[in-house]
């Protein structure tokens, strides 16, 4: 069984190492961008770990928590 990841931040080019590196190791590696795109896999994917930087909208934003906000919600959806 291949384990299924979603790696989550709004730095592109870091995402796309990152998931380079993981599918060599033989993950099957999902890539969001935003949090919108989070919701979308998560709504119609069935996804085993999930890896959610804490400011996925804004890294300048020390007020920016949408990666917990996710996380949150994926929570109390459960």
């Amino acid at each position: 069984m291949t384990v299924r990841i979603l790696l989550a931040d709004d730095d592109e080019i870091f995402v796309k190492q990152e998931a380079a590196f993981l599918e060599r190791q033989g993950y099957n590696v999902k890539i969001a961008l935003n949090p919108e795109e989070v919701k979308s896999i998560l709504d119609n994917q069935r996804i085993d770990i999930a890896l959610l930087d804490l400011r996925l909208i804004n890294n300048d934003d020390p007020d920016d928590i949408s990666g917990i906000e996710i996380a949150e919600q994926m929570r109390a959806d459960i």
